[in-house]
């Protein structure tokens, strides 16, 4: 490391030149620097003793700077942090929803995602998505009374998908609940349900001693929806129900079968049927020359969750 530094002082008129660290050859070594480069004055530096001391602290300083600027990292991030790819997304994560928020919304963030919050992301969330795309937490809802609740996160899909989360301890929500509460926190998961919301609960013993159920419910929920939206966009509500048809039956589906559920005629019902076939979510099963039926393939149960 070379510093360089000129300091004019306007009481003695003299200029001070010096460098640290600095080891150059006679031949590379400008005049008035010494050969272990120390501290050397173009004038008469011992003429004034206050010169002296100053040059020395601005020596130290500059010495402690240095030595701090070189401190090398004994081991790479990952192996002092295992969790640092958690911690640092977590950081994102939260510090952009802060920004885009103010007032009570923004305070409600502040004070509502806690320790259990963050561990049912950490435990349960981000091992089986891998990312907070589309989550959001302490998320404002409004119930029948247009009073203004708060969930623990919620996770909306570009398609209008809309899953509620909350983690919820025993303490909060049952050992300290009283009547109305119970009573209120019910009707607002039913009023949600009907407002085409999915409203899941954790408990936060499961997440903090078996973060693997969770995981595994959270997948029955969340999963589909996510398959669904990637790998089927362009489905027809009808053609989905023709799909959870197919699935409820328990054999192979006939366009008889769907004639008589949805009372369609014979094309329509075949037409459905073959545009599931097209997506390879059903297989047609024929003669040759006739389709006499279609079997469902794998993985299609997946979709029928959502």
């Amino acid at each position: 490391m070379e510093c360089s530094v000129e300091e004019f002082l306007p009481r003695s008129g003299l200029c001070y030149t010096f460098l640290i660290d600095k080891r150059p050859s006679d031949e590379e070594r400008p005049p008035g620097i010494g050969p272990r480069g120390r501290f050397f004055a173009l004038g008469r530096l011992e003429e004034d003793k206050q010169v002296v001391d100053k040059m020395n602290r601005m020596k130290n300083k500059i010495e402690q700077n240095k030595t701090k600027h070189s401190v090398k990292r004994s081991t790479p991030i990952s192996e002092v942090e295992p969790g640092f790819g958690f911690e640092s997304a977590h950081a994102t994560f939260l510090r952009q929803h802060l920004n885009l928020r103010s007032g009570e919304r923004r305070g409600r963030l502040e004070r509502g995602h806690q320790y259990a919050e963050k561990l049912f992301l950490e435990k349960v969330w981000w091992p089986l998505i891998g990312n907070f795309d589309h989550l959001h937490p302490e998320y404002e809802i409004y119930d029948w009374n247009r009073r203004s609740q708060f969930l623990d996160f919620a996770f909306i899909t570009a398609n209008g998908d809309q899953i509620g989360i909350e983690c919820d301890g025993f303490q909060s929500h049952i050992k300290d609940m009283d009547r109305e509460r119970f009573s209120y926190a019910l009707n607002r998961d039913t009023f949600l349900t009907g407002m085409g919301w999915k409203m899941l609960h954790f408990a936060f013993d499961d997440i903090q001693r078996r973060p693997e159920v969770c995981r595994m419910l959270l997948q029955m929920s969340v999963m589909p929806i996510m398959a669904g939206t990637s790998a089927n966009p362009t489905l027809t509500p009808m053609q989905k129900d023709v799909l959870k048809l197919a699935w409820r039956l328990g054999r192979a589906i006939r366009p008889k079968d769907v004639m008589e559920v949805y009372r369609i005629n014979f094309r329509t019902a075949r037409n459905h049927l073959n545009t599931l076939a097209e997506h390879q979510l059903i297989k047609p099963v024929g003669d040759g020359k006739y389709v006499r039926y279609y079997e469902i393939v794998g993985g299609f149960s997946k979709l029928l969750l959502e």
